[in-house]
């Protein structure tokens, strides 16, 4: 059987090491597990007696012996033994890959060995990446489901696992929870879009004094200090942008056709909130007390189609529509396309990018625009801010990597380069 010096031996070949963050800036080394082999070719045949002789022992007690495995290599016969690294989770066993047959019959051995003195083995690789636990606002919307996705692909590339969980947009408390989750597994980063900002800082501070990186998405500087990482611009500011657009396509497609402008806003949180409280003011200031002549909150495509519906009934000349998000701008474009609308002069816009949105924009309808947040750039930009903090924990150039503002605004002009860049259903 394996002895204690023969696992110290073979524990003596590592040479990898990996960061610890001490305090928020500060890290020491500490021995690690980021490097996965370690292995060392024997050189002296007595060595690889010794551990023939181990595996033969181990096997004539598991009836499993079969000595035609240890054939000797073409190169000079050597045998390699391979480094036990530790991990994040205690001590686990990763074989490198062996020649041929060696390999699988060694790493059973070897397995089967370790097991009998009461340590676990996990599967290969497991525990060596990083990992980042995602909260999001709410899966079911499209938005959503595309950064999440973007969050994987970029995390698979970088070398990091990605573990999402959505929120109940209706219910703050279940980001909490999904904190609390991902403290108890041990996460090295937290990317969250919060459902309401107040409701998740206690659980963040935990997560904190875990030592355990926050990414804010949708979080200005002002509104927290628990992210080390924000990634929003101020909401007002989004709002304004959207209504700018607007103006930018209605002087394009009205001429000196008066605007009259409905919006449609959302109450639902207080970033969308926010977003829609910028929106209508800047249509005021641009356009007059009098040119917006209705606003409604629906909460979907389907209620901003019956919601838009409502609008035209009262108010039959409203020729630009502000979308806080590209759900509901959808919801007006199936409206016109529904009741037949002329769509030449009419001006609809919202923000987030959906693929839809960018997809009525390149046909030419009366979607002409939104503000998209580029999710394949940021959400690679997301990763090598992660990939910073983990090196050095320089908060500072992670910050200036990953950017801070989130938009871009998008019309007939890039819409096509965006949807090839973005597109991945």
């Amino acid at each position: 059987m394996h002895t204690e010096n023969d696992r110290d031996y073979a524990l003596s070949q590592q040479t990898d090491y990996a960061w610890r963050r001490v305090e928020k800036g500060k890290i020491e080394k500490y021995k690690a597990r980021h490097q996965r082999y370690g292995a060392k070719r024997l050189e002296k045949a007595a060595e690889v007696q010794k551990w023939r002789a181990v595996f033969t022992r181990s096997c004539e007690k598991r009836k499993v012996l079969k000595r035609s495995c240890w054939r000797r290599s073409q190169t000079g016969g050597c045998a390699h033994v391979y480094s036990l690294p530790a991990q994040r989770k205690g001590m686990v066993i990763i074989m490198k890959r062996m020649k041929k047959i060696v390999c699988f019959v060694l790493a059973l051995t070897l397995v089967a060995s370790l097991a009998a003195c009461g340590k676990a083995p996990a599967e290969d690789g497991k525990g060596d990446a990083p990992v980042m636990g995602v909260c999001i606002f709410a899966m079911e919307t499209e938005f959503f489901t595309n950064l999440a996705h973007w969050l994987e692909e970029a995390g698979a590339a970088h070398g990091w696992d990605v573990i999402v969980q959505s929120g109940d947009a209706s219910n703050p408390a279940s980001q909490v929870e999904i904190i609390e989750n991902f403290i108890t597994m041990d996460v090295d980063a937290i990317f969250i879009n919060p459902i309401n900002i107040a409701a998740v800082e206690d659980a963040l501070a935990k997560a904190k004094e875990n030592n355990i990186w926050i990414f804010g998405h949708n979080y200005r500087y002002e509104d927290s200090e628990m992210p080390d990482v924000y990634m929003a611009g101020d909401p007002r500011e989004v709002g304004a942008e959207i209504t700018n657009l607007a103006k930018s396509e209605a002087d394009k497609v009205l001429g000196d056709t008066p605007v009259v402008a409905a919006a449609m806003t959302s109450l639902d949180n207080e970033n969308n909130s926010k977003r829609s409280e910028g929106m209508v003011a800047r249509a005021k200031e641009l356009w007059g007390e009098d040119a917006l002549v209705a606003e409604n909150s629906p909460g979907n495509t389907a209620e901003a189609m019956s919601a838009a519906e409502n609008i035209v009934q009262a108010n039959p000349d409203v020729n630009v529509w502000l979308c806080y998000n590209d759900e509901c701008a959808i919801g007006v474009y199936e409206f016109y396309n529904a009741s037949g609308r002329d769509q030449s002069k009419a001006v609809i816009v919202g923000a987030d990018g959906n693929q839809d949105v960018l997809q009525a924009i390149i046909k030419g309808s009366a979607v002409r625009g939104t503000l998209s947040q580029t999710l394949n750039v940021k959400c690679e930009q997301v990763f090598s801010a992660a990939d910073i903090l983990m090196e050095s924990g320089d908060v500072e150039a992670a910050q200036d990597t990953a950017g801070y503002d989130l938009f871009t605004p998008i019309n007939s002009d890039n819409a096509q380069e965006e949807l090839d860049a973005s597109s991945w259903r």
